[in-house]
Order: structure tokens, then sequence, then C-alpha cells
């Protein structure tokens, strides 16, 4: 699904730059990769429900809430690679709402909102992915980016 993303963020690219009907078809694209990617998550549900259950433990996530915040994310992904920024948080805070442990979620939503200038709101959100998971490193540099924007240049420095 990485690759559809990447294929439409260049299809947009190009597409961007010759003109307003070519804008529609880049959005028509944008629609068409957040449908694929429900259509997607739903298979891979409908799959695991034909499977055997096992006995996972109540702490492990269950599959389609996984799947369905993964669903969100990607289209989440397709309008942030289109600048369609809002649209793309708001599908970050749904994946966040249906899985509040989902790092990468996150991330994206603080990555979103760095492109924004929306400071504070980014550092709040890699500092949660840092919490969730103290190895992503991508968290610390873009955290440390951000503090540096913002002029705060030691925890910018701890931070990289």
């Amino acid at each position: 699904m990485k690759r559809v993303g990447a294929f439409v963020l260049l299809a947009t690219i190009v597409l961007s730059s010759c003109g307003p009907p070519a804008e529609e078809i880049a959005q028509t694209m944008v629609a068409a990769t957040a449908e694929f990617s429900t259509r997607v998550a739903q298979q891979v549900r409908e799959t695991d429900a034909a499977r055997p259950t096992n006995t996972a433990t109540a702490t492990e996530k269950a599959p389609e809430v996984e799947d369905d915040a993964a669903a969100y994310i990607e289209r989440g992904d397709s309008y942030k690679d289109s600048d369609e920024y809002m649209k793309a948080i708001a599908e970050y805070d749904k994946a966040i709402e249906l899985d509040p442990q989902y790092a990468q979620a996150y991330y994206n939503r603080g990555y979103t909102y760095k492109e924004l200038g929306e400071h504070q709101k980014a550092i709040d959100d890699f500092s949660k992915v840092i919490e969730l998971d103290p190895q992503y490193a991508q968290a610390y540099y873009n955290r440390g980016y951000t503090y540096k924007e913002l002029g705060e240049h030691q925890k910018a420095i701890d931070d990289f």
C-alpha cells in the first residue's frame, strides 16, 4: 500500500503542475487511493474472520482495530502527500481514536502539524510517540527539528 501512496504522490506532483483540470485528476486519485485502502482493510478483516480464532490475551490488539487504524493512516498519508493537511489530520485523529497506542498515527499527525507550523502540537505528538516507543529515532529527530524552529536549541540538541 505504501507503493500506491508513493505513486499517488508522484502523479499528484506531475499533474498539479499541469493546471486546474489535472488538479481534479489528482484529487480523484487521492479519493481512489483512500477507497482502495478501505477495501484492502475490509478484505483483511474478512480473511481474519474466516481464520480459526486463537486464544489471544486481552492486552493484544484485535486485528480489525489495527487494520482499521492502518486504513485511516493510509488515507491520511494520501491527503498529506496532496498537501490537504487538515483532512490528513482528521484521518490520523480517527486512527488514534481507534487505537490510542498506535505510535505511527501520532508520528504522522505530528509531522503534519510540523509542516503546518503548529510547533507545539507537533512536539506534543512526537513526545507521545517517544512515550509509546522510546526507540523511534525519527520522532526524536523531528521533535528536535521542531524545537530548533522554536529557538529552543538545548532541547533540540538533547533530541538530536
